[in-house]
């Protein structure tokens, strides 16, 4: 039973850290956006 928990516990930690380095990602791609926006005026 233990074992099980920790497992799910690890693939808890596994998800929040893809959606951690995913948001991390789109925002510094969209701070890219932003700055050629700016330059390009």
């Amino acid at each position: 039973m233990q074992t099980r928990t920790f497992g799910l516990q690890l693939q808890a930690g596994m998800v929040v850290g893809y959606l951690l380095f995913l948001n991390h990602w789109l925002l510094a791609l969209l701070c890219e956006d932003h700055q050629s926006d700016i330059q390009g005026q």
